[in-house]
């Protein structure tokens, strides 16, 4: 089957996106699928990223000027879709020419029915990843792999014959992370605290990272402690945090854009990192994690996952409270207890079901 991914990554939406439908592109080529990619030429973009793991890139022009413009982005938002709903999806199916495709992949925030509807003439059948729940789509499958999701929640924005999948079991991840999960959950119930793990995200365009350095220098850890500094190849602050390093008093390494981060949390006993899609990296290996919430649209499932003890979870402007310290302290006291809560919310094998889903419309 032939599979087209309509995807953007930038410093303002970050890498998540892009990643869950790589790893699931990167599915669909094992099983003999023809998969490729159309993306806006965003600041921050991932497009050499996608072509680095052996897929082509369709790209969408975008005016790099206009991002600067207030008026543009309050009518067609910064650097999200960078331009009119109508423009984006002509120029898409340009892109497309006469080809139909068997699936048309959508993973994005900025686009619903609308757009949907335009492309319609290019696909047999169209796939939409969503978290939000908030706009109306006109698909044949959707995706929103959040944990406290309902298919209620999609009621009326999705026809009444669409396969609606929800949940975490759902979860798009790299076929490493369900392969090292039985390594990593064994290891953990010996309950030892030697490496911590900080990922903010793959951009981390605001540097939370930096200021969780900052709060973990200040709390004066065991000198055995080991830290594993993760940022993307795009994020913005990497020379900061370079420089943040070398002065501080615990053994540091930073990872800029790895390709084994599966091993790296399997390897870490607890973690510090954003919500989102990592979330359900950490879940399927079981990694006990502090999780800071740097996105709206990130509150409602750490909450969730939070008030069933799964995390433990902070507000960014939490970070410099003592908040931090007493979340961070529990976290290491009950490594075995969290981790075996978390390691039963997702086993990591969401492509494969999806994958069952398509198979059995197609």
């Amino acid at each position: 089957m032939i599979f087209i991914f309509r995807v953007d990554a930038s410093l303002e939406i970050g890498l998540g996106h892009v990643m869950r439908c790589l790893t699931f592109a990167t599915y669909l080529k094992a099983q003999g699928d023809q998969c490729s990619f159309v993306c806006r030429d965003l600041i921050g973009n991932a497009i050499e990223l996608i072509r680095s793991k052996g897929f082509g890139v369709h790209v969408l022009p975008f005016d790099k000027k206009n991002s600067l413009n207030e008026k543009f982005n309050e009518k067609f938002g910064r650097s999200w879709l960078g331009i009119s709903i109508e423009l984006d999806a002509k120029q898409t199916m340009a892109v497309l020419g006469l080809t139909v495709v068997d699936w048309l992949v959508v993973d994005h925030y900025e686009i619903g029915w609308e757009w949907e509807e335009i492309l319609r003439p290019s696909y047999r059948n169209l796939l939409v990843i969503d978290d939000l729940a908030n706009r109306t789509h006109s698909c044949q499958v959707l995706l929103d792999q959040n944990f406290g999701t309902l298919k209620e929640d999609y009621e009326g924005l999705v026809p009444s014959t669409c396969h609606v999948l929800v949940g975490p079991q759902y979860a798009l991840l790299r076929e490493d992370f369900y392969g090292l999960r039985r390594h990593s959950l064994d290891r953990r119930k010996a309950c030892e605290f030697r490496q911590i793990l900080v990922f903010m995200g793959g951009v981390d365009k605001d540097n939370v990272t930096g200021r969780v350095l900052d709060k973990l220098e200040y709390l004066g850890l065991p000198s055995h402690i080991e830290l594993k500094v993760v940022l993307g190849a795009s994020a913005p602050w990497i020379s900061y945090i370079q420089r943040q390093i070398a002065q501080m008093s615990y053994k540091v390494e930073l990872l800029v854009g790895i390709n084994n981060m599966a091993e790296v949390m399997a390897e870490s006993d607890v973690a510090i990192g954003a919500g989102g899609s990592t979330t359900w990296e950490r879940c399927t290996l079981g990694l006990p994690a502090l999780t800071i919430v740097v996105a709206e649209n990130q509150l409602k499932t750490t909450t969730a996952l939070a008030n069933k003890g799964v995390i433990k979870m902070l507000n960014i402007k939490d970070i410099t409270s003592e908040k931090f310290e007493k979340n961070f302290n529990f976290l290491v006291m009950n490594i075995g207890e969290i981790s075996q809560k978390a390691s039963q919310i997702t086993k990591g094998a969401g492509c494969k079901l999806l994958y069952k889903k398509i198979l059995s419309i197609s």
